[in-house]
């Protein structure tokens, strides 16, 4: 079973589909076949309810509730990887979402995948917002200020725990200093950085989801 590799953004507009192509300029980096956001984790929560009210019910008999979440773990791996054939060990799916729904999830249902947080000022993120969907900036702050608290948490509870399976990546750094920042996921990833095509990189036009009308 491959990587995944999930980019989750603090709010729209904050640079997921920038991130997304710009790494899809590794050949070991695979995407999605689903167009747009994947929102895998967004609704999680019913499938831990799920795992949870199955364990209850079946602990008597089958104790071990590993084989379950493994198998989820496949399907969910496998809907995201659809359509990639003969991949390579060293290969990753890459997925995005500008939504922090659902990450308190993450690690009940996936033992070997990684997330990228990319988190954008909030000013900016809400002014991007409101010139390309209008809407109102209390309520847009607030939607990045519940994405901020939701990070924090993650980063706290995953300490806790003693994984290294997230990074926090500010689009500023991004954007401002590409090459060592794009070098700094590689990393993360375990992705040979020699494979990776810098000077695509450095011609790559800024772009976002209103460059797909959505």
């Amino acid at each position: 079973m491959n990587t995944n590799v999930f980019i989750i953004g603090i709010t729209p507009r904050s640079g997921t589909n920038f991130l997304y192509e710009a790494l899809a300029l590794h050949p070991n980096c695979k995407k999605t076949f689903v167009k747009g956001e994947d929102f895998i984790l967004y609704n999680s929560a019913h499938l831990v309810q799920y795992i949870e009210e199955t364990h209850v019910r079946n602990q008597f008999w089958n104790p071990d509730i590993s084989p379950l979440k493994t198998c989820l773990e496949k399907g969910l791996s496998d809907y995201l990887s659809y359509g990639h054939e003969n991949l390579a060990q060293e290969d990753i799916i890459l997925c995005k979402t500008p939504h922090t729904a659902g990450i308190e999830n993450f690690t009940k249902l996936f033992a070997s995948s990684k997330i990228i947080f990319l988190v954008r000022r909030g000013q900016d993120a809400s002014e991007s917002w409101i010139r390309s969907w209008g809407g109102r900036y209390d309520w847009i702050m607030r939607k990045w200020s519940k994405g901020a608290e939701r990070i924090c948490k993650f980063h706290e509870d995953e300490k806790k725990l003693h994984n290294n399976r997230f990074i926090i990546v500010r689009y500023e750094e991004l954007i401002v200093s590409g090459e060592e920042t794009i070098k700094t996921i590689l990393d993360f990833c375990c992705l040979d950085r020699n494979l990776y095509d810098f000077k695509a990189l450095a011609n790559m036009d800024v772009y976002g989801s209103s460059t797909f009308n959505h």
